[in-house]
């Protein structure tokens, strides 16, 4: 059970997910989020915003900034076609 200090309100979860009300209220609709109910009022767990953060990570690919081709046509500048 989620410890009490580190459950955030529907509002705190769209800001430290940069999303809207509206869209934590969706996915808590369609079961995509966990939750807790206490009476009327929704919390969800701050845990649950971090492992959402740290599986939707994406790691960048080795080295693209010294790999990517020059100009639309992928030739490297000053080579000869």
């Amino acid at each position: 059970m989620p410890m009490l200090d580190r459950l955030l309100t529907v509002e705190q979860a769209a800001l430290k997910l940069h999303v809207s009300v509206k869209t934590i209220r969706s996915w808590r609709y369609k079961r995509r989020l966990p939750f807790t109910r206490v009476g009327r009022r929704i919390y969800i767990d701050a845990g649950v915003i971090e492992q959402l953060l740290e599986a939707n990570v994406i790691e960048p690919l080795a080295s693209t900034r010294f790999n990517r081709p020059a100009g639309r046509g992928g030739a490297q500048k000053g080579s000869a076609a």
